[in-house]
């Protein structure tokens, strides 16, 4: 028998896996359980169903929305949700998606179109959504006291995203974002890192177990 598991990156690798191994060996005996995996493959990309591949999330952890699902992504085998009692995020969840999407409206602008971070200064930085992404998470990072990426930019923990981009720059409702998930010393931004974490997930799952 194969086992694969994995969590967030480590099910990305074992959504990918569990993929592989099907092709070479079939279904028989592999079985493959992901936790909060994000979208790992084009959907023309996928063979089949895969049956055997078990994707468990959490439908207010944003990692599983990403790649976004209107830029072509989704995942091998079969999602099973968890059942969490905070609609509030769910729904933030989903409107932070929009507004990414509204930034990026497919995978190649999200790479490689740049805009100006303030088009009333001429020496501003020209950041593409992904550079902007890796700004607000290493902020996010960083308030939780956690390890950040070096992307180049501006890293101190005082340096102010909204210092970065401008209001009248067409990253403008990504700033917005940023504000606020980190009013109140990044209350919503720990919320929403929290729902990610492996623990979060065992909490759900023990929950659905117990009731």
């Amino acid at each position: 028998m194969v086992l694969v598991c994995g969590h967030s990156r480590g099910a990305a690798c074992a959504n990918l896996l569990g993929v592989l191994i099907d092709e070479l060996i079939g279904e028989d005996n592999v079985y493959v359980y992901t936790f909060a995996a994000p979208a790992t493959v084009r959907k023309g990309c996928l063979n089949r169903e895969y049956s055997n591949i078990f994707n468990y999330i959490n439908p207010q952890d944003i990692v599983p929305c990403l790649p976004l699902e209107k830029w072509d992504f989704t995942r091998a085998g079969r999602d099973i949700l968890l059942q969490s009692d905070n609609e509030f995020l769910k729904a933030d969840i989903e409107r932070y998606r929009d507004i990414l999407f509204s930034s990026a409206p497919d995978i190649e602008s999200y790479y490689l179109s740049e805009h100006s971070a303030d088009p009333s200064d001429d020496n501003a930085f020209c950041l593409t959504a992904f550079d902007i992404m890796m700004l607000m998470c290493n902020s996010v990072l960083r308030a939780s006291g956690e390890s950040y990426f070096s992307d180049g930019f501006p890293d101190e923990p005082d340096d102010k995203f909204a210092d970065i981009i401008s209001s009248d720059s067409y990253y403008a409702p990504l700033r917005q974002l940023y504000e606020e998930i980190s009013e109140d010393s990044f209350s919503k931004g720990r919320e929403i890192l929290n729902e990610h974490l492996p623990t979060r997930y065992m909490e759900l799952i023990t929950a659905g177990i117990n009731k």
